[in-house]
């Protein structure tokens, strides 16, 4: 049986397994082998490969090599980027256990084209994010107004909640993109990416949570989430399809877009909360276009939005559409409205089950 599918993107990756109308950026991988686990795919041909399958167009990674020596896998990492540019765009992986060179490699990332910005795997080396060792990325980060994705799970002491806001608050011209989404304290994660201009939830494992990205969207914190699949550890068809069969409007879809604009992934850190470049997700319908809609406003309600857009660093049609989105959330839905994206998606090649009694022959016996 062919399903059947109400948005146009879905029933495309679910014919061909990708989307050529939305193609993917992945913003958290790796690559090349790892001490404790065999990957069979994790050599840049490799993962090219499993790219043009599922339909991602450029992935961000870290060399798996890096995150035990910064300098030998750094190099490893570079050396892909000059053989794929155009496919590939790395993160300079820091050892904070090492903080003279992550001075100096801080200091020097210009000299390395195709860097998007920093890797930190605190709760790996058991070294805070807020702590000093790692001060000269933050501060280069806000300098350059560069992303650094930061391994968060959510109370683990190293990279949580509580030390995404203090890095948030003191380095506010760094984009913080929160890989895994603070997995497991997702209130945590959702409220600091709503709070925070320059705080991002990343979607890598925390997608296969039911539910999770559900969660996120209905938080109105779409415009804030970025997609994310580790490979080679994990199938991006997996990951992608989790996005994608999410119970989110095509509007949602539409607000977690795909990257349109070439460059690289440093571009996210410059357009800040308003219209990211790079909000990358599996899921951005380009066949849903944005809609014009001219309001009238009196001069309080006016100057209220005004005051708003300050406050929230968002622009007036985001917070509009939020509160629009959030308004017929809470309106009261008949059954067929919260079931609606599952009528008629399984074509079971009989017509006449509606109303042919014939078909009930035997039925409950």
């Amino acid at each position: 049986m062919k399903p059947r599918c109400a948005s146009p993107i879905v029933a495309e990756f679910v014919e061909t397994g990708r989307s050529a109308s939305c193609p993917v950026i992945d913003t958290h991988a790796h690559m090349g082998p790892y001490s404790r686990i065999y990957m069979p795919r994790n050599r840049a041909e490799d993962m090219l490969a499993t790219m043009d399958r599922c339909g991602i167009r450029k992935t961000f990674f870290a060399h798996h090599r890096a995150l035990r020596d910064s300098e030998l896998g750094n190099r490893d990492a570079e050396a892909a980027i000059r053989r794929f540019p155009d496919r590939f765009g790395g993160y300079w992986a820091v050892t904070p256990l090492y903080p003279e060179r992550v001075r100096k490699e801080a200091a020097e990332l210009d000299r390395h084209p195709g860097f998007a910005g920093f890797k930190i795997l605190a709760a790996y080396y058991r070294v805070a994010i807020t702590d000093p060792r790692c001060k000269p990325v933050w501060e280069r980060a806000h300098d350059e107004q560069l992303p650094v994705l930061v391994h968060t799970w959510g109370h683990d002491g190293y990279g949580d909640c509580p030390h995404i806001e203090k890095i948030a608050q003191t380095y506010g011209r760094a984009t913080i993109i929160m890989g895994h989404a603070q997995y497991g304290d997702w209130d945590g994660g959702i409220e600091l990416a709503r709070r925070f201009p320059n705080v991002y939830l990343e979607l890598c494992a925390a997608y296969h949570v039911n539910g999770s990205v559900t969660r996120m969207v209905n938080a109105s914190v779409q415009d804030k989430i970025l997609y994310g699949d580790d490979l080679p550890w994990f199938n991006p068809h997996y990951g992608i399809g989790c996005v994608l069969f999410s119970r989110i409007s095509d509007a949602a879809r539409h607000a977690i877009p795909a990257r349109e604009r070439g460059a690289d992934l440093r571009t996210l850190a410059v357009t800040g909360g308003t219209e990211p470049v790079l909000r990358s997700c599996a899921i951005r319908n380009t066949l849903f276009s944005m809609k014009t809609l001219t309001v009238k406003l009196p001069d309080q309600l006016a100057a209220s939005l005004e005051r708003e857009t300050v406050r929230a660093q968002l622009s007036k049609s985001e917070i509009v559409r939020n509160i629009l989105d959030r308004h017929l959330r809470a309106a009261p839905a008949t059954a067929l409205d919260l079931a609606g994206d599952l009528a008629g998606c399984v074509d079971s090649g009989v017509d006449d089950l509606s109303f042919n009694k014939d078909r009930m022959d035997g039925f409950g016996r």
